[in-house]
Protein backbone atom coordinates (compact mmCIF):
# COMPACT_ATOMS: atom_id res chain seq x y z
CA UNK A 1 0.00 0.00 0.00
CA UNK A 2 1.52 3.59 -1.14
CA UNK A 3 0.59 6.37 1.07
CA UNK A 4 2.48 9.21 -0.15
CA UNK A 5 2.23 10.88 -3.79
CA UNK A 6 5.91 9.28 -5.65
CA UNK A 7 6.26 13.00 -7.09
CA UNK A 8 4.99 15.95 -6.31
CA UNK A 9 5.21 19.56 -8.64
CA UNK A 10 7.97 22.45 -7.47
CA UNK A 11 5.25 24.91 -7.11
CA UNK A 12 3.31 22.74 -4.53
CA UNK A 13 6.21 22.70 -2.59
CA UNK A 14 6.98 26.51 -2.72
CA UNK A 15 3.21 27.04 -1.55
CA UNK A 16 3.70 24.64 1.85
CA UNK A 17 6.70 25.53 2.70
CA UNK A 18 8.18 29.16 1.24
CA UNK A 19 6.83 30.36 4.56
CA UNK A 20 8.20 28.41 6.88
CA UNK A 21 7.72 30.30 10.10
CA UNK A 22 4.29 31.41 11.58
CA UNK A 23 1.82 33.16 9.59
CA UNK A 24 2.00 36.87 10.22
CA UNK A 25 -1.53 38.62 10.72
CA UNK A 26 -1.99 42.42 9.50
CA UNK A 27 -1.00 45.04 12.37
CA UNK A 28 -3.39 46.54 14.06
CA UNK A 29 -3.15 50.35 13.93
CA UNK A 30 -6.34 50.91 15.99
CA UNK A 31 -5.20 52.54 18.95
CA UNK A 32 -5.47 56.41 18.81
CA UNK A 33 -3.63 57.05 21.83
CA UNK A 34 0.13 58.49 22.64
CA UNK A 35 2.67 55.88 23.23
CA UNK A 36 6.11 56.53 25.92
CA UNK A 37 8.83 54.01 26.91
CA UNK A 38 9.42 54.37 30.56
CA UNK A 39 11.66 51.19 31.63
CA UNK A 40 15.22 52.42 32.10
CA UNK A 41 18.48 50.61 32.81
CA UNK A 42 21.88 51.04 34.30
CA UNK A 43 23.89 49.16 32.16
CA UNK A 44 25.90 51.35 29.66
CA UNK A 45 24.23 50.91 26.36
CA UNK A 46 26.82 50.47 23.12
CA UNK A 47 26.18 52.39 20.14
CA UNK A 48 26.38 50.78 17.09
CA UNK A 49 26.48 53.71 14.98
CA UNK A 50 28.78 55.56 16.86
CA UNK A 51 30.82 56.59 13.38
CA UNK A 52 27.86 58.23 11.71
CA UNK A 53 27.48 61.82 13.57
CA UNK A 54 26.24 63.47 10.00
CA UNK A 55 22.52 65.16 10.50
CA UNK A 56 20.18 64.15 8.10
CA UNK A 57 17.29 66.22 7.35
CA UNK A 58 13.84 64.73 5.31
CA UNK A 59 10.96 67.02 4.24
CA UNK A 60 8.32 63.81 3.74
CA UNK A 61 6.69 64.25 -0.21
CA UNK A 62 3.44 63.75 1.56
CA UNK A 63 1.96 65.48 4.58
CA UNK A 64 1.19 62.78 7.66
CA UNK A 65 -2.60 64.13 8.49
CA UNK A 66 -3.35 61.03 10.19
CA UNK A 67 -1.99 59.56 13.27
CA UNK A 68 0.18 57.23 12.41
CA UNK A 69 -0.07 55.27 15.43
CA UNK A 70 1.86 51.70 16.30
CA UNK A 71 0.48 49.04 17.77
CA UNK A 72 2.23 47.30 20.47
CA UNK A 73 -0.03 44.27 20.00
CA UNK A 74 0.40 41.54 17.46
CA UNK A 75 -1.69 38.45 16.31
CA UNK A 76 -0.37 35.14 14.88
CA UNK A 77 -1.10 31.76 14.20
CA UNK A 78 0.14 28.84 13.14
CA UNK A 79 -0.90 25.09 11.05
CA UNK A 80 2.39 23.49 11.77
CA UNK A 81 4.80 22.39 14.01
CA UNK A 82 8.38 21.19 13.92
CA UNK A 83 10.72 19.33 16.66
CA UNK A 84 14.13 17.85 16.76
CA UNK A 85 14.94 14.13 17.14
CA UNK A 86 17.59 11.69 17.27
CA UNK A 87 18.68 9.17 14.89
CA UNK A 88 18.14 6.51 17.51
CA UNK A 89 14.22 8.08 17.61
CA UNK A 90 14.51 8.08 13.98
CA UNK A 91 15.55 4.51 13.94
CA UNK A 92 12.70 3.68 16.50
CA UNK A 93 10.12 5.52 14.87
CA UNK A 94 8.30 8.64 16.00
CA UNK A 95 5.01 9.93 16.19
CA UNK A 96 3.61 12.11 13.30
CA UNK A 97 0.43 13.98 14.54
CA UNK A 98 -2.47 15.61 11.32
CA UNK A 99 -5.76 16.64 11.87
CA UNK A 100 -6.22 17.29 7.16
CA UNK A 101 -6.04 14.95 5.17
CA UNK A 102 -3.08 16.66 3.31
CA UNK A 103 0.05 17.45 5.28
CA UNK A 104 3.52 17.87 4.02
CA UNK A 105 6.46 16.32 6.35
CA UNK A 106 10.02 17.92 5.79
CA UNK A 107 13.24 16.07 7.55
CA UNK A 108 16.14 17.96 7.50
CA UNK A 109 19.55 17.02 8.88
CA UNK A 110 20.92 19.02 11.69
CA UNK A 111 24.32 20.79 11.78
CA UNK A 112 25.91 20.25 15.70
CA UNK A 113 29.32 22.03 17.13
CA UNK A 114 31.67 20.04 18.70
CA UNK A 115 35.01 21.74 20.34
CA UNK A 116 34.48 24.36 17.51
CA UNK A 117 33.75 22.17 14.81
CA UNK A 118 30.68 22.32 12.60
CA UNK A 119 29.22 18.49 12.24
CA UNK A 120 26.42 18.22 9.64
CA UNK A 121 24.48 14.91 10.43
CA UNK A 122 23.83 12.76 6.99
CA UNK A 123 20.99 13.13 4.62
CA UNK A 124 17.96 10.60 4.71
CA UNK A 125 17.92 8.15 2.04
CA UNK A 126 13.75 8.50 1.64
CA UNK A 127 13.65 5.17 0.20
CA UNK A 128 14.48 3.95 3.43
CA UNK A 129 11.41 5.79 5.34
CA UNK A 130 8.77 3.85 6.56
CA UNK A 131 5.36 5.19 7.83
CA UNK A 132 2.54 3.33 9.66
CA UNK A 133 -0.84 4.32 10.75
CA UNK A 134 -2.47 4.26 13.81
CA UNK A 135 -4.66 1.30 13.46
CA UNK A 136 -2.22 -0.17 11.34
CA UNK A 137 0.48 -2.96 12.61
CA UNK A 138 2.88 -2.99 9.82
CA UNK A 139 5.39 -0.72 8.18
CA UNK A 140 5.17 0.32 4.54
CA UNK A 141 7.41 1.65 2.40
CA UNK A 142 7.23 5.34 1.19
CA UNK A 143 8.75 7.16 -1.90
CA UNK A 144 10.64 10.05 -1.68
CA UNK A 145 8.00 12.73 -3.37
CA UNK A 146 10.53 15.39 -3.54
CA UNK A 147 14.04 14.87 -4.44
CA UNK A 148 16.47 16.29 -2.49
CA UNK A 149 17.65 18.58 -5.62
CA UNK A 150 14.12 19.60 -6.04
CA UNK A 151 13.87 20.41 -2.58
CA UNK A 152 17.28 22.76 -2.98
CA UNK A 153 14.93 24.79 -6.00
CA UNK A 154 12.24 25.08 -3.02
CA UNK A 155 15.25 27.09 -1.34
CA UNK A 156 15.89 24.56 1.22
CA UNK A 157 19.45 23.79 0.12
CA UNK A 158 19.84 21.47 3.38
CA UNK A 159 19.73 17.89 2.33
CA UNK A 160 16.02 17.74 3.39
CA UNK A 161 13.47 14.98 2.15
CA UNK A 162 9.76 16.18 1.72
CA UNK A 163 6.44 13.93 2.10
CA UNK A 164 3.17 14.43 1.60
CA UNK A 165 0.21 13.08 2.87
CA UNK A 166 -3.07 12.64 0.86
CA UNK A 167 -5.54 9.85 2.03
CA UNK A 168 -8.17 10.30 4.93
CA UNK A 169 -7.63 7.13 6.67
CA UNK A 170 -3.80 8.93 7.62
CA UNK A 171 -5.32 11.58 9.62
CA UNK A 172 -4.65 11.46 13.12
CA UNK A 173 -1.67 9.53 15.00
CA UNK A 174 0.96 7.87 12.26
CA UNK A 175 4.99 6.64 12.90
CA UNK A 176 7.45 7.58 10.98
CA UNK A 177 10.70 5.36 11.11
CA UNK A 178 14.09 5.11 8.87
CA UNK A 179 16.01 1.75 8.07
CA UNK A 180 18.66 3.52 7.57
CA UNK A 181 21.61 2.66 9.56
CA UNK A 182 22.22 6.45 11.00
CA UNK A 183 24.87 7.81 13.35
CA UNK A 184 24.41 7.97 16.38
CA UNK A 185 24.86 11.12 17.26
CA UNK A 186 23.41 12.46 14.33
CA UNK A 187 20.06 14.91 14.72
CA UNK A 188 17.09 15.94 12.75
CA UNK A 189 14.72 18.71 12.78
CA UNK A 190 11.07 17.49 11.41
CA UNK A 191 8.56 19.79 10.27
CA UNK A 192 4.79 18.91 9.18
CA UNK A 193 3.17 21.44 8.04
CA UNK A 194 -0.73 21.29 7.27
CA UNK A 195 -2.09 24.29 5.04
CA UNK A 196 -5.63 23.39 4.99
CA UNK A 197 -6.22 22.70 8.45
CA UNK A 198 -8.50 24.27 10.18
CA UNK A 199 -7.13 23.31 13.39
CA UNK A 200 -4.98 26.55 14.32
CA UNK A 201 -2.85 28.20 17.22
CA UNK A 202 -3.40 31.39 17.98
CA UNK A 203 -1.64 33.93 19.74
CA UNK A 204 -1.71 37.13 20.70
CA UNK A 205 1.27 39.02 22.44
CA UNK A 206 3.07 42.25 22.84
CA UNK A 207 6.03 43.20 20.19
CA UNK A 208 7.87 44.77 23.02
CA UNK A 209 9.16 43.66 26.38
CA UNK A 210 9.83 47.02 28.75
CA UNK A 211 11.62 45.29 31.95
CA UNK A 212 10.28 46.04 34.99
CA UNK A 213 10.67 44.70 38.45
CA UNK A 214 9.06 41.54 37.81
CA UNK A 215 9.78 40.40 34.35
CA UNK A 216 6.64 38.90 33.42
CA UNK A 217 5.75 38.64 29.64
CA UNK A 218 2.03 38.19 28.65
CA UNK A 219 0.38 36.25 26.01
CA UNK A 220 -2.68 34.78 25.14
CA UNK A 221 -3.09 31.26 23.39
CA UNK A 222 -5.49 29.08 21.91
CA UNK A 223 -5.87 25.82 19.61
CA UNK A 224 -8.99 25.58 18.05
CA UNK A 225 -9.92 28.23 20.98
CA UNK A 226 -9.26 26.31 23.23
CA UNK A 227 -6.85 26.75 25.87
CA UNK A 228 -3.49 25.22 26.01
CA UNK A 229 -2.77 22.12 28.25
CA UNK A 230 0.15 22.84 30.47
CA UNK A 231 1.38 19.81 30.04
CA UNK A 232 1.91 19.21 27.20
CA UNK A 233 3.31 22.69 26.48
CA UNK A 234 6.93 23.64 25.72
CA UNK A 235 8.34 27.12 25.99
CA UNK A 236 12.05 28.56 24.99
CA UNK A 237 13.57 32.17 24.76
CA UNK A 238 15.90 32.26 21.83
CA UNK A 239 18.34 35.18 21.24
CA UNK A 240 19.48 36.56 18.02
CA UNK A 241 22.37 34.17 18.41
CA UNK A 242 20.69 31.42 18.40
CA UNK A 243 20.94 30.64 22.22
CA UNK A 244 18.34 28.76 23.55
CA UNK A 245 16.90 28.99 27.51
CA UNK A 246 13.65 26.83 28.91
CA UNK A 247 10.98 28.76 30.31
CA UNK A 248 7.42 27.75 32.04
CA UNK A 249 4.47 28.68 30.54
CA UNK A 250 2.65 29.54 33.37
CA UNK A 251 -0.78 30.25 31.80
CA UNK A 252 0.77 32.67 29.28
CA UNK A 253 1.96 35.00 32.78
CA UNK A 254 5.93 33.79 31.58
CA UNK A 255 8.78 34.78 33.49
CA UNK A 256 11.68 35.87 31.27
CA UNK A 257 15.41 35.93 32.75
CA UNK A 258 16.84 38.97 34.24
CA UNK A 259 19.43 39.38 32.28
CA UNK A 260 18.19 40.15 29.19
CA UNK A 261 20.92 41.86 27.07
CA UNK A 262 19.93 42.79 23.90
CA UNK A 263 17.95 45.96 23.66
CA UNK A 264 15.80 47.52 20.58
CA UNK A 265 15.72 45.11 17.41
CA UNK A 266 19.47 46.33 15.72
CA UNK A 267 21.01 43.03 16.70
CA UNK A 268 17.50 40.72 16.18
CA UNK A 269 14.37 40.01 17.85
CA UNK A 270 13.75 37.82 20.92
CA UNK A 271 11.56 34.61 20.22
CA UNK A 272 9.18 33.06 22.27
CA UNK A 273 9.25 29.66 21.01
CA UNK A 274 5.74 27.83 21.64
CA UNK A 275 4.76 24.20 21.14
CA UNK A 276 2.07 22.27 22.70
CA UNK A 277 -0.47 19.75 21.99
CA UNK A 278 -4.09 19.46 23.01
CA UNK A 279 -6.48 16.20 22.27
CA UNK A 280 -9.79 17.43 20.52
CA UNK A 281 -12.46 15.46 19.25
CA UNK A 282 -10.30 12.12 19.87
CA UNK A 283 -7.57 13.51 17.53
CA UNK A 284 -3.85 15.01 18.77
CA UNK A 285 -3.28 18.65 17.60
CA UNK A 286 0.41 19.72 17.54
CA UNK A 287 1.09 22.76 17.13
CA UNK A 288 4.96 25.07 17.14
CA UNK A 289 4.76 29.05 17.06
CA UNK A 290 7.47 31.65 17.42
CA UNK A 291 6.13 35.35 18.56
CA UNK A 292 9.14 37.92 17.94
CA UNK A 293 9.47 40.49 20.38
CA UNK A 294 11.99 43.46 21.48
CA UNK A 295 13.21 44.36 24.48
CA UNK A 296 13.09 48.70 24.93
CA UNK A 297 13.89 50.85 27.39
CA UNK A 298 14.28 54.88 27.17
CA UNK A 299 17.21 55.64 26.11
CA UNK A 300 16.45 59.54 25.78
CA UNK A 301 13.33 62.25 25.99
CA UNK A 302 11.59 64.85 24.49
CA UNK A 303 11.03 68.10 26.19
CA UNK A 304 8.60 70.37 25.01
CA UNK A 305 8.47 71.75 21.75
CA UNK A 306 9.76 75.66 21.36
CA UNK A 307 9.06 77.61 18.31
CA UNK A 308 12.20 79.41 17.32
CA UNK A 309 11.07 83.54 16.55
CA UNK A 310 12.71 85.69 14.26
CA UNK A 311 12.93 83.48 11.44
CA UNK A 312 11.94 83.37 7.72
CA UNK A 313 10.01 79.99 7.85
CA UNK A 314 8.91 77.87 10.71
CA UNK A 315 11.16 76.23 13.11
CA UNK A 316 10.70 74.36 16.09
CA UNK A 317 13.15 73.48 18.56
CA UNK A 318 12.77 70.15 20.74
CA UNK A 319 15.21 69.65 23.68
CA UNK A 320 16.13 65.79 23.78
CA UNK A 321 16.99 64.39 27.56
CA UNK A 322 19.85 61.74 26.42
CA UNK A 323 20.69 58.70 28.93
CA UNK A 324 22.46 56.54 26.57
CA UNK A 325 24.46 58.31 23.02
CA UNK A 326 23.37 57.42 19.89
CA UNK A 327 21.43 58.59 16.67
CA UNK A 328 18.00 59.66 17.18
CA UNK A 329 15.03 61.28 14.82
CA UNK A 330 12.31 63.12 15.33
CA UNK A 331 9.23 63.24 12.89
CA UNK A 332 6.78 65.62 13.33
CA UNK A 333 3.87 67.97 11.06
CA UNK A 334 3.48 71.17 11.32
CA UNK A 335 -0.12 71.78 11.56
CA UNK A 336 -2.44 75.28 11.41
CA UNK A 337 -5.28 75.02 14.27
CA UNK A 338 -7.90 77.86 13.85
CA UNK A 339 -9.94 79.48 16.36
CA UNK A 340 -13.05 77.21 15.61
CA UNK A 341 -10.56 74.04 16.19
CA UNK A 342 -9.88 72.83 13.24
CA UNK A 343 -6.27 72.00 12.14
CA UNK A 344 -5.04 71.93 8.92
CA UNK A 345 -1.72 69.47 8.60
CA UNK A 346 1.38 71.53 5.99
CA UNK A 347 4.02 69.98 5.95
CA UNK A 348 6.02 66.34 7.74
CA UNK A 349 9.47 66.64 8.48
CA UNK A 350 12.25 64.25 10.21
CA UNK A 351 15.76 65.37 11.63
CA UNK A 352 18.51 62.76 12.65
CA UNK A 353 21.69 63.14 14.67
CA UNK A 354 23.99 61.58 16.54
CA UNK A 355 23.81 62.83 20.59
CA UNK A 356 26.31 62.76 23.49
CA UNK A 357 24.12 64.24 25.87
CA UNK A 358 21.37 66.12 26.00
CA UNK A 359 21.08 68.70 23.28
CA UNK A 360 17.71 69.91 21.03
CA UNK A 361 16.98 69.13 17.45
CA UNK A 362 15.83 71.39 15.02
CA UNK A 363 12.99 71.02 13.06
CA UNK A 364 13.03 73.40 9.99
CA UNK A 365 9.93 73.37 8.00
CA UNK A 366 10.10 74.91 4.44
CA UNK A 367 6.32 74.94 4.04
CA UNK A 368 4.51 78.67 3.81
CA UNK A 369 2.40 78.80 7.22
CA UNK A 370 -0.37 81.49 6.55
CA UNK A 371 -1.03 84.18 9.15
CA UNK A 372 -4.55 84.31 10.75
CA UNK A 373 -6.00 85.87 13.11
CA UNK A 374 -5.95 83.76 16.07
CA UNK A 375 -4.95 80.44 14.90
CA UNK A 376 -1.51 79.01 16.46
CA UNK A 377 1.00 76.42 14.72
CA UNK A 378 1.65 73.31 16.60
CA UNK A 379 3.42 69.89 16.19
CA UNK A 380 1.35 66.90 15.44
CA UNK A 381 2.18 63.06 15.21
CA UNK A 382 5.42 63.42 16.33
CA UNK A 383 7.42 60.55 17.12
CA UNK A 384 11.12 59.60 18.73
CA UNK A 385 13.33 57.06 17.44
CA UNK A 386 16.39 55.68 19.15
CA UNK A 387 18.21 54.55 15.13
CA UNK A 388 20.74 53.07 16.86
CA UNK A 389 19.46 50.53 18.91
CA UNK A 390 16.09 50.52 16.55
CA UNK A 391 13.23 51.16 19.26
CA UNK A 392 10.46 53.66 18.92
CA UNK A 393 10.76 55.37 22.08
CA UNK A 394 7.80 58.11 21.85
CA UNK A 395 4.58 59.23 20.32
CA UNK A 396 2.73 62.10 20.44
CA UNK A 397 -0.55 62.99 18.90
CA UNK A 398 0.09 66.57 19.64
CA UNK A 399 3.31 67.55 21.09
Amino acid sequence: MTYLNKTLPLCLVLSFFANANPTFSEIDYTPKHDFKVTATTNNKLADPHQNNQDAVVYVWPNTHSKFDAVSQLQTLQSNEYWQEVSAQELNAGIMLFTTSTEAFVRIAPKTQFSEGEAIKSPALDASQLMIKPRLSSTFEAVEQTISQQEMALAGFEDGSVALKTNASNLVGQLTLRSNQNLQRNSRYLVHVKEKFSNQLLQVSAANIYQPEEEAVFSLSAKIAGQDLDEKNTQLRLINSHGEATKLSYDGGKISLPDNLDMVGAYQGFYELELTSMKVLAGISVKRSIKVPFAQVVSTAELGQAIQVENQAAVQFSLPIKVAHPGRYAVKATLALQSTKGKITHLQTIEVANWLQGDNSIILPFTANAPSKSGSKLLLTNVSLVDQSRMMLLEQHVVW
